[in-house]
């Protein structure tokens, strides 16, 4: 009897918070209190308020466009129209690549881009017939069908790419690239939280949730994916060239002990 009494009183602090979430983005539309609306929406129950969390965007998808972004022109938070997934997606297992998850980094070709955190992972073919990998296409198919009202536009943006687009990268893989101002939380495979980032580079295999994101900006449409947090799995080699210290070199004379030499 205790526990469903915590929970129901849970679920009406969460539902006060909605309602002053949405009240202080519709008298103040704004960087803060977009995310601040968009983080208490997102921890909605998708199977019991999802739908209150679907509505929500629905009716206020209007108000974005009417909030005075700042600078940064190419960043479809800003001065465009948008909509994000109510809801994260886990991805399959892949490479991971072009880390920037310990520090921000500005993106090279945006002018006066803010810093951002960011990843790439790469699937191969395997990935791309999991379960994971289809329902993440879906929630992004979905995302641009119900922000652009199911029409289309020619040369639209898609956040799946195909590996012969990147250097080092194989033809017949598909790559993302998700991302966040804000710094996604990252796990070991022991769902440890990662303070060493030392140990992780291009090439381990890692996962991640993220949000399907779509946007219309200066000309530019199409799909983005938002970078909520990241679980490293398992090493693999190393796709930056570097080698590994402990791997590098030969076992021979000169790496012996002393003592061993004497002997």
């Amino acid at each position: 009897m205790m526990q469903v009494a915590e929970q129901a009183l849970a679920q009406y602090k969460l539902e006060i918070a909605v309602d002053n979430a949405i009240g202080q983005f519709k008298s103040n539309p704004s960087n803060n209190t977009l995310y601040t609306l968009i983080i208490v929406i997102s921890q909605l129950p998708r199977d019991t308020c999802g739908m209150i969390a679907d509505a929500i965007f629905a009716n206020l998808r209007g108000g974005y466009r009417r909030v005075p972004w700042a600078s940064d022109p190419l960043d479809p938070l800003r001065k465009g129209h948008f909509h994000m997934a109510t809801k994260a997606f886990l991805t399959p297992p892949g490479t991971a690549s072009f880390l920037n998850l310990e520090k921000p980094r500005i993106m090279p070709g945006i002018v006066n881009a803010e810093p951002r955190y960011s990843m790439s992972l790469i699937f191969d073919k395997a990935a791309q017939s999991s379960p994971e990998f289809r329902i993440l296409q879906d929630a992004c198919a979905e995302a641009a069908r119900d922000f652009f009202k199911g029409k289309m536009p020619p040369n639209m943006r898609s956040c799946f790419r195909d590996g012969a687009e990147k250097q080092g990268y194989k033809a017949g893989d598909i790559f993302i690239q998700p991302w966040s101002k804000n710094k996604p939380g990252v796990v070991n495979r022991a769902r440890q939280e990662v303070i060493d980032y030392t140990e992780f580079h291009a090439g381990w295999t890692a996962r991640a949730f993220v949000r399907p994101f779509a946007y219309d900006q200066a000309g530019n449409k199409g799909i983005g994916l938002f970078l909520d947090v990241v679980q490293f799995l398992k090493p693999g080699k190393r796709l930056d060239g570097r080698l590994n210290a402990t791997e590098a070199f030969p076992q021979d004379k000169y790496s012996q002990d002393e003592e061993d030499e004497e002997v």
